[in-house]
């Protein structure tokens, strides 16, 4: 259970921080060396990160910045920068959506591709609903950025979709 002690968010009896739990995610810790490090179960850590995850806005700023290796007709994204906030935020999303995963870096894939779906279906059905929340409005901005105007979204979300699988 996450209480306030002294101004700071801390877990369970033993008074782990949570802010230093995933300032350790944000490092790329894995749930192993996580679990090791400090003395939390999977889904403790994952409940640290939805805490996190929900108390922090995204405010201003490029929070995501994609790039692509390929070309139009053969996209390869890769996540250039990516700030502590809609890192939480996507695997925190992700979790919605495979709710026994434990690997952070496959919640964090599964958070930003499902994302992705959503914006691109919106898209082809000419429907903007995606900015009524802020991570899909800022991984569309990162598409948008990296890809420019001229993106064909019926073929993104075609390649989105067919990774799916």
């Amino acid at each position: 259970m996450i209480s306030n002690r002294n101004g700071h968010l801390i877990y369970g009896k033993r008074a782990v921080l949570v802010r230093e739990v995933v300032d350790a995610v944000c490092d790329r810790k894995d749930m192993d060396w996580l679990t090791t490090r400090y003395p939390l179960a999977e889904h403790e850590v994952l409940e640290c990160i939805d805490c996190i995850a929900d108390l922090d806005d995204l405010g201003k700023g490029t929070h995501l910045k994609l790039k692509n290796a390929g070309d139009l007709q053969d996209i390869q994204l890769e996540t250039v920068s990516i700030s502590d906030k809609i890192f939480l935020k996507l695997i925190q999303y992700g979790r919605v959506f495979n709710r026994e995963c434990v690997d952070i870096n496959l919640l964090y894939d599964k958070g930003f591709r499902t994302c992705s779906i959503e914006i691109f279906e919106d898209l082809v059905a000419d429907k903007l609903e995606f900015e009524n929340s802020d991570i899909h409005y800022e991984v569309f901005k990162a598409y948008q950025d990296c890809l420019g105007n001229n993106i064909n979204y019926n073929i993104i979300l075609d390649l989105l979709k067919e990774d799916e699988t």
